[in-house]
């Protein structure tokens, strides 16, 4: 029954999230992997709006706790200041990793969304980028502050009867490093928020104990609005090449392409890939500056796996399996001994040069309504 509601949610999500125009494509002024990270930036005149679409509610959760009023604060931040991640949970991934978070904000204003697109019959995700002024950065700490999850105590999401309702399930993984910072994850906590799931399991054993906290920051993050962003150009994409059987892409009627993309022909692209130790056949290589980009092009700037063709010398044909995503900054691929999670940042990313400060005056950015 969890397959099913899982399934069935998920499929509303993904086609909410699909963008009715197409997006601008842009080449962000980042950080390059493995340099300093850029000075703050000026504060804007104005505070900008964000607006998120409006769900219906539910109330029942636990009452918040009224939130102190926001202080100034200044610190030195972190390269990360807030990220959510998902595990993969149970299972493993025959190609590529989990790709990069569906939220994550950098210290120098570089946020980054992860979107789910309908492409032909299938979904695949993008990538969005925005910078921001260090008022709307701070923004979003101030709202995470009043919102009481950097106080939250991730101890208390328990689950009534002291198990969950299912095993296998991925975890959600959020960290803030601000004023106060915190790393935890919560298990199969997207799953226990879907309207399905509350109908069904709310206050019986398996259910979490949910603070409003933990439930307003979920949302703020996972619902967050893609106005003004623009389609991520990478300087660096991870590519997985798999060799596959032409008998095994007849069995699930799977049509493999000829591959066009003359800069790198498949079989240099190929034979350049290192072989993943222990994964058989399994490839891995990461490209960068024109090549990443023009070989993201090819694959229409989303990230999944397609099938292609390249014909050997004597005229045969190799099929391979391939799967590409952009690596963001300070960010190196996952494998299986990671759970297939990227690391991000790395351990050696250098720290930011400037210290930050916030404002009570920089506001608040509002909740999404709760489904």
């Amino acid at each position: 029954m969890k397959s099913l509601i899982k399934i069935f949610v998920l499929l509303n999500i993904l086609v909410a999230c699909s963008p009715a125009i197409p997006l601008e494509r842009v080449v962000p002024t980042l950080t390059p992997f493995r340099t300093s990270v850029p000075l703050k930036t000026s504060i804007p005149s104005n505070t900008p709006t964000l607006t998120f679409t409006v769900t219906p509610t539910f109330t029942v959760t636990p009452t918040s706790t009224p939130q102190p009023p926001l202080a100034e604060h200044e610190w030195s931040p972190e390269t990360v200041l807030i990220s959510m991640r998902e595990g993969g949970g149970d299972g493993g991934m025959s190609l590529g990793d989990l790709g990069p978070p569906p939220f994550i904000l950098y210290a120098d204003g570089s946020l980054f969304v992860t979107q789910h697109i309908l492409f032909g019959d299938y979904y695949k995700s993008q990538v969005l980028i925005k910078k921001l002024h260090r008022e709307e950065v701070c923004q979003h700490l101030n709202t995470l502050d009043q919102t009481g999850y950097l106080d939250y105590d991730a101890s208390t999401y328990t689950f009534i009867g002291g198990e969950p309702a299912g095993i296998g399930g991925p975890s959600t993984f959020i960290a803030v490093n601000a004023w106060a910072s915190k790393s935890e994850q919560y298990y199969d906590l997207g799953f226990y928020l879907q309207n399905d799931t509350i109908q069904e399991l709310y206050g019986q054993n398996g259910y979490p104990i949910i603070s409003p906290a933990l439930r307003n920051v979920y949302f703020f993050l996972y619902q967050y609005p893609t106005d003004g962003f623009e389609v991520y150009e990478p300087d660096r994409l991870a590519v997985w090449l798999l060799s596959v059987e032409k008998k095994f892409l007849d069995t699930y009627a799977l049509q493999a392409k000829n591959w066009e993309f003359k800069k790198i022909p498949l079989t240099q692209l190929v034979n350049k890939a290192e072989l993943l130790r222990d994964r058989g056949d399994l490839r891995s290589i990461i490209l960068s500056g024109q090549d990443a980009q023009l070989l993201y092009d090819y694959f229409g700037n989303l990230i999944g796996s397609d099938h292609f063709f390249a014909e050997d010398s004597k005229g045969g044909k190799n099929y391979y399996e391939i799967f590409v995503r952009p690596l963001l900054p300070y960010e190196i691929p996952g494998e299986y001994y990671t759970g297939y999670m990227s690391i991000l940042p790395v351990p050696d990313a250098p720290k930011p040069n400037f210290k930050l400060t916030c404002y009570p005056s920089d506001g608040v950015l509002p909740i999404p309504a709760n489904p």
